[in-house]
């Protein structure tokens, strides 16, 4: 079979893919080589249903918690790499920045979310155009996990707004009715050039009335060690981590149709000082010295999450399953920043002299309180037909306070008079939502079924804007706005052969629009913005399922694109552009021998803007045919682990992880106040070696071995065109050595 190779990309895969066909199918009938053991099996919630991730008809990554203690991953950037199409825009401390998947951003200045985050059932992410949500990435301690889920493309059907991208998915472990056991961890790590940490992780399961009532529990602790220096303080190992939680869940089974679990979730996430290194805007040579920065006030984030949840599953007869999940999420966040470079020009505006050695720190704290009810029910096969659908509330409560002082470093006290608040707004906004969805799947024959399925949702939205400062005239704003919107997605899965899947996908999602936060005559809200997603995909598991690989083709349309645009003279927030994003996501695993498991993921990921307004050119300087900032073009990874028996008793482990980001974007070439700056690529290298015996295991891993110096962002960032700062870069860790015992029981 011959396939003539086309301009359009998908269009070439497609052949390529329809060439291959037959062989790979052919190939799927040979045994794999003798004594060979399988892949590890994950079966995921992406649909709502428990499946395997095999058989999603949609674009989906999975990383077991075998593959997170394996490869001592703990927090959201060990685990983004391994993922493709996921990025994000660091800001500078855990817990903070911009999660994206597919490339959709639109930079610095973006406010609202156009990824999901869940817990399990639980949404914590905001939904509110007016959260600035884009300022915080979640980022729970990764302690007693099933596995972490990552959906790629819009999931608004079965998951709601703002999820254009897709979703990321912490899916935890659920109390054990049946036996007692727990786990301990402790490990401890040093950082070339930089300070030391620990990690402490417990986890105890505990059935109370058998097969009835269990309870499960863990805590953690975490001090990540700190590598840069404040040189203005003269404050070393600066940007350290102290991460400290835990989980409790309670499970009840009163019979053996109905399933009930309570939990709750707390962590508190404290971040001194940050890892952004001051450096020249061209040519990203450090301004003092490796790892530095200099700041009057030294950077400090405190972040904390509260997440309970009650959830209950009937399973009604043959039917199927009714199932209710009652939430509620709740974030602070408190940070303090010196914007000394950036709003000390603005003090020849203040009504009286301002001293000569005054600075000027930011200080803002977002914060989220939402609740959430779902009440579903899927139901089983019946026939030919399959079906989910459901009822959703959710509501909202966010602000996001922050004020610019002049104060004598590094005390927070403003100077008194009017000259001491320069510029301070204060923003509490409610977000109201409510939903009806289904999913209908018809099997046209054994091997082919189509799914079917929308999501109609209303919203409703209140807004009291209020500013002070000698910057901003004192004003309060009352605000309104309600909208309506319907998504939908259709799915068409063909299995040609066992294990070969192949599947097309279209889905829409959206973001609300909302209030504006700073309204100008005639504008006083801004509309939602939509997207589609057109993908074709192919799931294949060949020779006894030793080897996998997933590959997905999209084309994305992204329309009415929320964007900072000049109305009337303001600055405000406008449905001023379209863009697309177009790609290829590829991952597979591949166990060639006993024991020894190689896996990759790679993602080509092409975002641009078709169209701007002149309104957002004036403002931002974007422009058709800019890319979308903060996405590589091309980032892969690849694992090898091998593991082998020494004696009766001890087993030995060695691997490797290898990461790649390609350069990207980091915002728009003609944008006066925070000018593009190409982000080079950077490779990092993972190795680690272990031993286990009886109930421990002991690893020694070193990350980043050859101390790569890679920026996961950067921002030439200005107030005033005519002031030239020094740009900041977010740097990764350089080598880094941890060491770690742990132990079941």
């Amino acid at each position: 079979m011959s396939c003539r190779m086309s301009t359009n990309l998908a269009l070439s895969i497609t052949c390529f893919i329809t060439a291959c066909l037959a062989p790979l199918s052919s190939w799927a009938d040979q045994p794999a080589s003798s004594g060979a053991s399988e892949l590890e099996q994950i079966t995921v919630t992406a649909t709502k249903r428990a499946e395997s991730l095999q058989d999603v008809p949609a674009s989906l990554s999975a990383i077991s918690a075998v593959a997170l203690e394996r490869q001592g991953i703990t927090q959201f950037s060990d685990y983004m790499g391994l993922v493709p199409g996921l990025s994000d825009f660091s800001g500078g401390a855990e817990g903070h920045g911009m999660v994206i998947l597919r490339g959709l951003s639109t930079g610095y200045y973006s406010t609202s979310n156009t990824s999901g985050f869940y817990i399990d059932d639980i949404p914590f992410s905001a939904t509110s155009p007016l959260s600035v949500g884009t300022v915080l990435t979640p980022d729970p301690g990764l302690v007693d996990l099933d596995h972490i889920e990552v959906l790629n493309g819009p999931q608004a059907t079965l998951y709601g707004a703002s999820t254009l991208g897709g979703i990321i998915k912490v899916v935890t472990n659920r109390p054990d009715l049946t036996s007692a056991s727990g786990s301990l961890r402790t490990d401890g790590s040093s950082v070339d050039g930089g300070g030391t940490g620990f990690g402490l992780e417990g986890v105890v399961n505990l059935p109370l009335i058998q097969n009835t009532l269990a309870l499960r529990a863990s805590v953690f602790e975490r001090e990540t060690p700190g590598y840069m220096t404040n040189t203005t303080l003269n404050d070393t190992n600066v940007g350290d981590t102290k991460r400290e939680g835990g989980r409790v869940a309670l499970r009840w089974v009163p019979q053996e149709d109905l399933d009930i679990q309570l939990s709750a979730f707390l962590q508190s996430l404290r971040v001194n000082g940050f890892v952004n290194e001051y450096v020249n805007p061209v040519t990203l040579v450090p301004v003092v010295g490796p790892y530095t920065f200099q700041s009057q006030y030294e950077p400090s984030f405190h972040t904390t999450y509260e997440v309970y949840n009650l959830s209950i599953n009937w399973t009604v007869g043959s039917l199927g399953k009714l199932t209710d999940s009652t939430s509620y999420g709740a974030y602070r966040d408190t940070e303090v920043e010196d914007y000394t470079l950036y709003f000390g020009p603005y003090n020849a505006y203040a009504p009286a002299p301002v001293p000569a050695n005054a600075g000027q720190p930011l200080i803002f704290g977002p914060t989220l309180k939402k609740f959430s009810d779902e009440l579903r029910f899927s139901a089983n096969r019946l026939g030919n037909f399959e079906w989910l659908g459901g009822l959703f509330f959710t509501r909202e409560q966010v602000n996001y306070p922050y004020v610019y002082r002049n104060t004598f470093p590094p005390s927070l006290q403003p100077i008194p008079g009017p000259d001491g608040v320069i510029l301070g707004s204060d923003t509490p906004a409610t977000y109201k939502e409510e939903a009806v969805f289904a999913d209908l799947t018809y099997y046209l024959i054994d091997n082919v079924d189509l799914t079917v399925g929308g999501r109609y949702s209303h919203n409703e939205q209140a807004l009291v804007s209020s500013t002070s400062g000698f910057l901003g005239s004192s004003s309060v704003y009352n605000l309104s706005s309600s909208g309506t919107d319907f998504t939908y997605q259709v799915a068409l899965r063909w299995r040609v052969a066992p294990g070969l899947n192949t599947y097309a996908r279209v889905a829409t999602s959206y973001r609300p629009g909302g209030p504006e936060n700073f309204p100008v005559p005639g504008h006083t809200t801004f509309g939602p913005d939509s997207l589609i997603n057109y993908e074709v995909g192919l799931k294949g598991v060949w020779r006894d399922d030793t080897l996998r690989a997933n590959l997905a083709i999209y084309y994305m349309d992204w329309k009415d694109v929320q964007l900072t645009s000049d109305v009337g003279e303001y600055a405000t927030v406008a449905n001023a552009g379209t863009a697309f994003s177009k790609g290829i996501e590829f991952t597979t695993q591949f166990l060639p021998i006993e024991r020894f498991t190689i896996g990759a993921t790679l993602a080509y990921t092409d975002a641009k803007f078709t169209s701007v307004s002149p309104g957002v050119t004036a403002v931002s300087g974007t422009e058709a045919g800019d890319r979308l900032p903060f996405t590589p073009q091309w980032a892969g990874s690849a694992t090898a682990d091998y593991a082998w028996p020494l004696n009766a008793t001890l087993n030995a482990t060695l691997g490797t992880t290898f990461r790649y980001q390609g350069s990207k974007i980091s915002d728009y070439p003609g944008d006066p106040l925070n000018t593009a700056v190409e982000v080079p690529a950077y490779r990092t290298v993972d190795v680690r070696t272990g031993l286990g015996w009886s109930r421990y295991k002991m690893q020694f891993r070193v990350a980043n071995v050859f101390s790569e110096r890679g920026f996961d962002a950067v921002v030439d960032q200005r107030t005033v065109s005519t002031v030239n700062p020094p740009a900041w870069g977010t740097i990764i860790p350089p080598r880094t050595f941890i060491l770690s015992l742990s132990a079941t029981f």
